[in-house]
């Protein structure tokens, strides 16, 4: 038994239970647990449940999942329990709090935006350009 973080909670590894009980119920060390392991110089995976080591993962992925047949060849059957049809509908639509996200409009990428002012010289009044990178400005109006 080692006592973590002044005695506030109890450790024991040989059992693998920790005082905080996070330990015992995820099947994983808590912090607890690794404070006392890493002075220990032991590896905490030891520690872990056997349901988390890779052996268990391919045991249970080891047998075929059958895939489902389309659609049309779904049984239909309405289950009666107690004389009442069984019929399951979807859940209500229940609107959430807050405000709702912003629904948002494709855009074509194509179609410069409107919202961009388009560059006019003051000098010769021509598009695509302003009068600091004019090609007809003299030199009398550098100055």
């Amino acid at each position: 038994m080692y006592y973590c973080f002044f005695t506030r909670w109890i450790v024991d590894l040989h059992s693998k239970e920790c005082s905080c009980v996070v330990w015992q119920q995820s099947g994983v060390p808590c912090i607890h647990a690794v404070a006392v392991i890493y002075p220990t110089r032991c590896s905490w995976v030891d520690f872990c449940s056997p349901f988390f080591t890779v052996q268990a993962y391919k045991q249970t992925y080891a047998d075929y999942i059958k895939p489902m047949n389309e659609m049309t060849n779904w049984s239909t059957e309405i289950h009666v329990i107690e004389g009442v049809p069984q019929i399951i509908n979807p859940p209500p639509h229940v609107r959430g709090i807050g405000r709702p996200k912003k629904q948002r409009r494709e855009v074509n990428d194509d179609a410069p935006s409107s919202k961009k002012k388009k560059k006019t010289c003051k000098s010769c009044h021509m598009p695509g350009h302003n009068s600091r990178t004019c090609k007809l400005r003299t030199s009398s109006q550098y100055s």
